[in-house]
């Protein structure tokens, strides 16, 4: 009858214990698309996805500093199992080596913190032209999921060396397919590079040197 009583309180015990993990898997939480810290050229945006997970509450995203990343915009949306999401939107505003966090807070719960981003310094801006021989775009690379192609193309001056350069936060891209080719007898030039399956999704900077012009563009991974 002893040992039968043990087993009892024992089986208790144990279920008490595991009481606060079940609670705990259930509690509502906000997941980032982003989860490592990195760097943006001052005055670029970054845009990062949110998905709230356990309930439908709306949670408060800010940047810890509001002088070094400035809110663009908040996009509300829901995924195919029905929860909802927020792409946000920042743009890097401060000086070049500050830093501020980015936070979610859910109702009756502490804030969480999911990455920190730094400014760094600016990319090369668009070179002001009225020459018929300056860069213009003529596709952009627009949207394109991690795992895909992007493609790009231009059109500037005969015969000459262009070199496309991608930004990401882990720093410019290395993937074959940027770089430096030629345009055509009628300045006609593209490049084609397969996006990373791990590449962070967002906004990310693209700058085409060539010819004595720059010209500034930039693409989205999702």
């Amino acid at each position: 009858m002893k040992k039968k009583f043990m087993a009892a309180v024992l089986a208790l015990m144990i279920g008490l214990t595991s009481l606060p993990t079940a609670f705990a898997a259930t509690m509502p939480y906000v997941e980032s698309d982003t989860t490592v810290s990195f760097s943006r050229p001052q005055n670029e945006t970054y845009q990062v996805k949110f998905t709230v997970y356990g309930t439908h509450e709306n949670p408060n995203i800010t940047a810890g500093n509001g002088s070094v990343i400035q809110t663009q915009s908040v996009k509300k949306a829901k995924d195919k199992s029905g929860n909802d999401v927020y792409y946000f939107k920042v743009k890097a505003t401060g000086k070049v080596g500050s830093t501020s966090a980015i936070y979610t807070t859910l109702p009756g719960q502490s804030a969480v913190r999911h990455f920190i981003l730094t400014v760094s310094k600016p990319t090369a801006k668009s070179t002001t032209s009225t020459e018929s021989t300056s860069i213009k775009l003529v596709q952009g690379a627009g949207t394109v999921g991690r795992g895909y192609t992007a493609s790009l193309s231009i059109k500037g001056k005969p015969n000459t060396d262009y070199t496309l350069t991608v930004y990401y936060p882990s720093g410019p891209s290395k993937a074959a397919g940027v770089g430096t080719t030629t345009s055509d007898s009628s300045g006609n030039a593209s490049w084609s590079w397969k996006v990373g399956t791990r590449t962070t999704p967002g906004s990310h900077s693209i700058t085409i040197s060539g010819g004595g012009q720059t010209l500034e563009t930039s693409f989205t991974t999702t």
